[in-house]
């Protein structure tokens, strides 16, 4: 090492990793594609992990089913990054302490490299849309490492109605009992069902298990000699090898099987009935199996079979507070998979989809966020690249007296919660994240709440 005038050493670029790891601060190093290229060990105490585990890995919130992935997904730098070139994040680990980073981009190209640090965030203010992407990104995060394995995106989100649907998708994965998922059009019922099927097929070791396969029936569209054509598979794999050790079993999904014509419910439950244990079923259903019954859509045995264990999935309109949490999932996802350049959705747009009822529900989502990937060129998606159903949408006029059943003090209390709403945005200078924060409500509950009340979706003015 080469010394100055003063005798003191200079330093050179071996020294740099010694000098950083001097300062005390929490240090790492990422390429243009993420990957942690170096890491200090103050920021491997910090994970309580041996920071060398963490080199080579990709640090992104889709990491994959090691743990030390997870635990990778920490350092992923904030969105949006490529165009400020400087950003300052909050960092949230499940088993640290939660730190403010630097996040430094250096060169456009792709030999870029990102360097993050700790320390002072030198009075750097987070705007509110960062810090809003940043709090999706964690929760994204978290809903990876502990409840994607039950149902997948669709019953992602942190409402009543999702912990239940995860919760009852859990149960199901643990047996082979035949099931019912009721829910309105586009609801992701079949995605659900076939996460159940593969869900069971991991967690079973049985020959069988892992050999099943799913034949999905379109009962709507069947007649005697489609249905025969249908089952054909489900037959000649259940009449295969002999020699085995164990029987064949398949899983029928039947789509519509409340709109199906009751003579082929009938040919299904005999199908059933001659292959007893090895066939399972899963009926998706609009309606409960109780309801269908007593409409004499679903015949009475099939009934019986169906009842035993349902699992309902609400409509997206009763899970507003949800939808944010699934876009941004679908968003996440399909740029990891090359499809298309956006990364998250702006603040704007996701009001946008907070105030949209979801007629069509998930699927009409999923097809929303493929359409926006599509037109968008940025790192983020505006309201202006969502289909126009979506962004044109203005919320109702209020619903005519004579068509409110409520009491008066439903509609006080009603009118009351507007006031507080309306007092706390006014007090907070037009900024409802912060309005929401004070009256403890979710954001999507107060965006909600005020659309019910005007005519015009009005940006914030944060």
């Amino acid at each position: 090492m080469s010394t100055s005038s003063r005798g003191k050493p200079k330093p050179t670029a071996r020294s740099l990793p010694r000098l950083l790891e001097a300062t005390g601060e929490i240090v790492w190093v990422l390429d243009a594609d993420h990957r942690i290229v170096w890491i200090n060990d103050a920021c491997g105490a910090w994970l309580s992990v041996d920071a060398s585990t963490l080199i080579g890995r990709v640090a992104a919130v889709s990491g994959g089913d090691d743990p030390l992935d997870f635990v990778a997904a920490n350092l992923a730098p904030p969105l949006g990054l490529n165009e400020a070139g400087l950003l300052c994040n909050i960092c949230e680990p499940s088993n640290a302490a939660t730190r403010s980073i630097r996040f430094l981009r250096i060169g456009t190209n792709d030999l870029a490299i990102i360097m993050a640090s700790s320390g002072d965030p030198i009075a750097m203010k987070i705007d509110a849309d960062s810090a809003d992407v940043a709090r999706l990104q964690a929760r994204i995060h978290q809903w990876r490492k502990r409840d994607s394995v039950w149902g997948g995106i669709v019953a992602a989100g942190s409402s009543k109605a999702s912990k239940r649907l995860r919760a009852q998708i859990q149960l199901a994965t643990s047996t082979r009992q035949d099931l019912s998922l009721v829910g309105p059009a586009g609801c992701g019922s079949e995605v659900i069902a076939r996460r159940i099927h593969a869900g069971f097929k991991a967690g079973s070791n049985s020959p069988r298990a892992i050999s099943e396969p799913v034949i999905a029936i379109d009962g709507p569209l069947m007649d005697a000699e489609l249905l025969e054509a249908s089952l054909s598979p489900a037959a000649s794999h259940l009449g295969g090898d002999s020699e085995r050790d164990e029987p064949s079993t398949v899983t029928l999904v039947l789509r519509g099987l409340d709109e199906t014509p009751l003579d082929v419910q009938q040919r299904i439950e005999q199908f059933i009935s001659e292959h007893g244990a090895s066939v399972r079923l899963m009926g998706l259903l609009r309606k409960s199996v109780d309801e269908a019954s007593h409409e004499g859509t679903l015949i009475a045995s099939l009934a019986m079979r169906l009842d035993v264990l349902s699992i309902r999935i609400d409509a997206f309109a009763s899970r507003v507070e949800d939808v944010p949490l699934i876009a941004s999932a679908i968003i996440d996802s399909r740029h990891a998979a090359g499809q298309g350049s956006a990364e998250r959705l702006n603040r704007a747009a996701l009001d946008r989809l907070v105030l949209y009822p979801w007629p069509g529900n998930f699927d009409e989502l999923d097809a929303a966020m493929r359409h926006a990937l599509s037109v968008c060129h940025g790192s983020a998606i505006g309201p202006e690249h969502l289909p126009l159903a979506i962004r044109s949408y203005q919320p109702g006029e209020p619903k005519r007296q004579d068509e409110l059943l409520v009491s008066d003090l439903d509609k006080a209390m009603e009118q009351y919660e507007l006031k507080l709403i309306q007092s706390a945005v006014a007090a907070s200078g037009g900024n409802r994240s912060e309005a929401a924060r004070k009256l403890s409500i979710s954001r999507a509950r107060l965006l909600r709440r005020l659309g019910d009340s005007e005519t015009s979706g009005a940006s914030d003015l944060e």
